[in-house]
């Protein structure tokens, strides 16, 4: 059976390998966290505020970061919205007037 023990030579004793898993997991979360230099203040009413609150505790998952990825996906979903406002013209110069055309043409 394997010895389930990390030796690290700057402490010059061993862990436990969950225990060394977490240690790592924990650094990077902290760095991430660190990295953060930008704060965003906004206001919502009472009732995003409960709907907000209600979301954490179920996925438990923080308001701040269930809003960094709420925003991230609206961002994406209006960049790809653009991309594809830009793109139109040239698919309909192949005659690709519907997403069935794109599909069709690519599948």
């Amino acid at each position: 059976m394997r010895n389930s023990t990390v030796h690290t030579s700057t402490f010059n004793h061993t862990i436990p390998i969950a225990q060394s898993f977490w240690m790592c997991y924990i650094a990077v979360h902290v760095k991430k966290l660190i990295d953060m230099d930008t704060t965003l203040t906004i206001r919502i009413d009472k009732e995003l505020e409960q709907l907000l609150e209600e979301s954490s505790k179920r996925t438990g998952q923080s308001k701040s970061e269930l809003v960094r990825q709420a925003l991230k996906r609206q961002l994406r979903i209006e960049s790809f919205q653009q991309l594809r406002k830009e793109l139109l013209p040239y698919g309909e110069a192949q005659g690709w007037l519907t997403d069935e055309d794109v599909f069709r043409e690519v599948s």
